[in-house]
């Protein structure tokens, strides 16, 4: 299986070189991409043919008892949802790569967090927390007794 996907690899490569300037005046370099074409829906053919039996054997040997097999058989399998894309608000530009999206999301997810709250410099803000300070009481001090029955 493994042989086959390279194979179809190479020859898509192969494909891609021969599309070149001189597939219109030239009647070989059309048969050859015409030839080499049938060769890779020959082999993904070929492919899936096998994938499909292997498939059909396993069921034949697990499928009807339960196993590690039946049961990913039988989950339903999720979409994900993949982003291909991420704007960057703050840069108004579009990023591609995963490791810069995801340090946008974090950015994001960060401000999230802090939005709506007032600064830490604002009175009312300092006055309520002072407020609320107040109304915890103390604890008691821990005594020695205490910390080894905690133990």
């Amino acid at each position: 299986m493994v042989r086959i996907k390279r194979k179809i690899t190479n020859l898509k490569d192969l494909t891609a070189t021969l599309r070149s300037e001189t597939l219109d005046t030239e009647e070989d370099t059309r048969w050859n991409v015409i030839a080499l074409e049938r060769e890779i829906d020959h082999l993904e053919k070929k492919r899936y043919k096998s994938a499909h039996l292997r498939a059909q054997a396993n069921w034949q040997l697990k499928g009807e008892s339960i196993n590690k097999y039946w049961t990913r058989v039988n989950n339903p399998r999720t979409p994900r949802d993949l982003l291909r894309c991420l704007r960057d608000p703050t840069m108004n530009m579009i990023e591609t790569r995963s490791d810069k999206m995801a340090k946008i999301t974090a950015h994001y997810h960060e401000n999230l967090q802090s939005e709506g709250l007032l600064p830490e410099t604002n009175g009312l803000r300092q006055a309520a927390i002072a407020k609320a300070l107040e109304a915890v009481p103390p604890s008691p001090p821990l005594t020695v007794t205490l910390l080894q029955h905690l133990r």
